[in-house]
């Protein structure tokens, strides 16, 4: 039986009270120490941070880790969760300096893309704010990025207590070396769609994305 990834209704689409402009789509994950604490310890600062409770999460997928793992491949916890979050509310300020406690990454503003008009586009700043805040928070929780291959040019991964990535929010259309939204793998995820329609309330084609 072909999985739910690969059949024809494969893409999330939300109805449109769900893809206002200040819905925020997150998908969290951990293979590592305690994952649903961290993963209720991840949304816990992620509200802290933004001031906006929680609106919904999905409940709890636990699915095999793709690739190659050192040590041996841990199942993960997969969650999706949704925050209510207006592109206006959220300051499109990049820091200048590394922090040294939950705060934002640091991120130079020559490494956004630039408009058209030649100037770095507010919207894809304020996008990256959010992404340096999941960053922060999975870095507070223990995340390394360790990048390891083998001989042969494959990539070892490595458990992670936290991984957090940005699915959709609204409908904005980021491109970024840094940043895609929407994820440009969610649909090959079912550990993301499963979880995401869930919480989002409708699936259907492809053509919501523009793919």
């Amino acid at each position: 039986m072909p999985s739910f990834a690969s059949r024809s209704l494969i893409y999330i689409r939300m109805k449109k009270l769900s893809l206002q402009a200040d819905a925020l789509y997150l998908s969290l994950g951990s293979n590592m120490g305690d994952r649903k604490g961290n993963i209720r310890r991840a949304l816990a600062m992620l509200e802290q941070k933004w001031g906006v409770p929680c609106e919904a999460c999905s409940s709890l997928m636990e699915t095999e880790p793709w690739g190659r793992w050192k040590g041996g491949a841990t199942p993960f916890l997969n969650a999706v969760a949704r925050f209510r979050l207006h592109p206006d509310s959220v300051l499109a300020s990049v820091p200048d300096s590394k922090p040294s406690s939950f705060d934002t990454v640091a991120l130079p503003v020559s490494d956004v893309t630039a408009s058209p008009e030649g100037k770095p586009g507010e919207t894809d700043k304020k996008a990256l704010s959010i992404l340096n805040d999941c960053k922060a928070v999975e870095r507070v929780l223990g995340r390394e990025e360790i990048l390891e291959y083998d001989s042969d040019g494959v990539r070892i991964y490595h458990p992670r207590p936290i991984d957090i990535d940005i699915l959709l929010w609204g409908e904005l259309r980021i491109n970024l070396p840094q940043l895609t939204i929407p994820h440009p793998l969610m649909d090959q995820r079912d550990f993301v769609l499963r979880p995401l329609a869930e919480i989002a309330g409708a699936v259907f084609t492809q053509s919501q994305f523009g793919r």
